[in-house]
Order: structure tokens, then C-alpha cells, then sequence
């Protein structure tokens, strides 16, 4: 067999082109991730704010629990009142969630039957505990009716009838409705205007209110929802339900159609959660 050297240098020189064409190619998909401009201006704004959180973490990934407690409609529209407000959405049960949150900026517990199965369900994974750390170095909690009952240093109406909450809040919790339970449109004055929302059997918040920044009170002037610093991270809790849809209200024999359309609010509460700027808390 002859061996043509034109020949073999000239497929040496195509080869050598193509790996580096390649090269040139994935350099350019790598930049289109995030440019490092980009990613400087991140670490300033993180660093600007005041809190930190695991390198590891993805900003735009939320965690929503299920489990005992829950109510499969409360983990679902809360998980889509997230995608909406510009996040990715993982369901975790007890026992996965630890692992999850490593990851994570944001634990949501949503709505459902009682608050007490939920924290006896983290306490059994030896979860509980993690929630406060994981606010502490700088991650998010958005806790909705039953979710934000836990919030409390204590959560009930005395010793004798209620527990240590997760302490995130500067104040307690008790249970609005003693008698009754059913679902409801509620008058909340949101943000200086009166809106209907979805309500039942939600939480009443006994706050240091110059702690917190205010977003929606009850009829009576009490907090429905607001925003706290806990540590490096922020809590945001609210007692009724931004995330409710038509089929979920009619189902339950709401008839108001305004509670429905409260999405729009639910995304910026979320939103100003993560907001670096400072809090706005009341003087």
C-alpha cells in the first residue's frame, strides 16, 4: 500500500480546523448562559443586600411542600402562583426536603386541613428544625393560611392548647374563626385598596408591627399579610389566598367572583420577598 503524505497532512489540517471551530462554538454557547457582566452585577446586588446563601442555590427555584396537612389544591396553585412570579417549582414530601432546599431560595408551605399535622410531619423527618436555619443564612419562606400559621413563636390560643411555632415572626398566631369554618369572601384593605379574597379558617398575627412590612389587613385592622427580615433571609406570610381560581371557589360555594382574580397580587408579594431593597416597616 503507498503512503500519500499530501494527503494524510491535509486530513490532519481538517481535523485540527474542526476541533477548533467546536471549541470557538462552545465558548459561545457557554457566554450565552450568562455573560460575566451579567453575573458580577448578581454577586454585587446578593452582596449589597446584606444576604448571603448557599453558592449552590439557583435565585429562581422554589420548593412547596406536600404532605400531611396539605391540600392538594393549595400545593398546586401555590406552585403556580410561583412559575407565574418567575420561578422554577419542585413538590416535595417530609423527608425530601432537606435535600431540595439545598438548592433552593424559597420554601413555600401552602394552605390545607391543619397546620399541626404539617409540623408534626417536619418534626418526624427532623426537618422543622432545618426551616429556621435555612431562612437564617439567607433563604425565603412564604407560608399561606396554614403555612403562615407556623410562623409563630407560639400557635394557639394558650399553653394549655397550642405549640411552639417555627418562630419566624415577630409575634404569634392564633385561629381567627373559633365557630366558623367555611370558606368566604374577605374584605382586605391590600396595599391601600379594599379587594375580596378566598379565606378559611385562616390565622390572626399578634406582631411587633414595626418589625414588619405591612402588605394587607383585615376588616378589623389587624395584619393578614406582611413581610419580615428573619436573620440574612425574608418570611412573608398572609392568611387568606391569592392563589384561588373560578373552579376552585365555585367548588367550595364561594360565589364571589372577586376572590378569583388576586393572582396579580399574589405575584408581587412573592416577588417583593426577594426584592434586596430594604423593608418599608412602619414608624
Amino acid at each position: 500500500m503507498m503512503f500519500d503524505m499530501g494527503r494524510c497532512a491535509l486530513r490532519l489540517h481538517l481535523v485540527l480546523l474542526c476541533i477548533a471551530l467546536w471549541g470557538f462554538s462552545y465558548a459561545g454557547l457557554e457566554s450565552k448562559e450568562m455573560p460575566k457582566d451579567i453575573k458580577d452585577i448578581e454577586i454585587k446586588r446578593i452582596e449589597k443586600s446584606g444576604r448571603s446563601r448557599n453558592s449552590s442555590a439557583d435565585k429562581w427555584f422554589a420548593v412547596v411542600y406536600d404532605g400531611p396537612g396539605a391540600s392538594k389544591d393549595c400545593v398546586e396553585k401555590l406552585a403556580y402562583l410561583l412559575r407565574r412570579s418567575g420561578f422554577r417549582t419542585q413538590i416535595a414530601y417530609p423527608g425530601q426536603i432537606s435535600k431540595a432546599l439545598s438548592r433552593a431560595t424559597i420554601l413555600a408551605i401552602p394552605g390545607g386541613e391543619d397546620e399541626e399535622e404539617m409540623r408534626n410531619a417536619l418534626l418526624k423527618s427532623k426537618e422543622y428544625d432545618l426551616i429556621a436555619n435555612f431562612v437564617s443564612a439567607g433563604g425565603h419562606y412564604i407560608g399561606v393560611c396554614a403555612g403562615a400559621y407556623l410562623t409563630g413563636t407560639f400557635v394557639g390560643d394558650s399553653v394549655d392548647d397550642g405549640y411552639q411555632g417555627l418562630g419566624l415572626i415577630p409575634g404569634s398566631t392564633n385561629n381567627r374563626d373559633k365557630v366558623d369554618k367555611e370558606a368566604r369572601a374577605e374584605l382586605i384593605l391590600w396595599q391601600g385598596k379594599t379587594r375580596k379574597f378566598y379565606f378559611q379558617d385562616g390565622p390572626n398575627f399578634f406582631i411587633d408591627e414595626k418589625r414588619v412590612e405591612i402588605w394587607g389587613r383585615y376588616s378589623d385592622g389587624l395584619p393578614a399579610a406582611f413581610i419580615a427580615d428573619f436573620g440574612r433571609g425574608r418570611v412573608a406570610v398572609i392568611g387568606v389566598h391569592p392563589e384561588v381560581d373560578d373552579e376552585w371557589r365555585i367548588g367550595d360555594g364561594v360565589l364571589d367572583a372577586e376572590v378569583a382574580k388576586n393572582s396579580d397580587a399574589g405575584v408581587k408579594f412573592i416577588q417583593r420577598t426577594v426584592d434586596p431593597a430594604p423593608l418599608k416597616v412602619a414608624m
